[in-house]
């Protein structure tokens, strides 16, 4: 069973074109499929305001990524880990990260 096999993924218009690119080549390649915002089971973005914040349901895993250097904020999950590198440390670990 592919990893990301349940992940319906959503990237953000904040993020860039190359690091959308990226993430959807990785997840694609792991099972994963993309969605619309309203469909996703994953938003992926990287500013904590983002088109569809307020509306996102709470079912939604929101996790944030690639953060924008001039706010060099890190944000941490419920469970203490790094999210900047989620999608890699998920397929590293072989086990989606919380």
């Amino acid at each position: 069973m592919p990893l990301f096999e349940d992940v319906k993924y959503y990237c953000a218009s904040t993020l860039s074109q190359e690091r959308s690119a990226h993430l959807a080549l990785l997840f694609n390649a792991n099972g994963a499929s993309a969605a619309s915002r309203e469909d996703a089971t994953h938003i992926i973005t990287n500013e904590v305001e983002f088109e569809g914040s307020q509306t996102a349901g709470k079912a939604v895993a929101v996790v944030t990524v690639s953060l924008r250097i001039s706010a060099p904020l890190i944000l941490v999950s419920k469970s203490g880990f790094n999210q900047e590198y989620w999608v890699e440390r998920s397929l590293v670990l072989g086990k989606i990260q919380p």
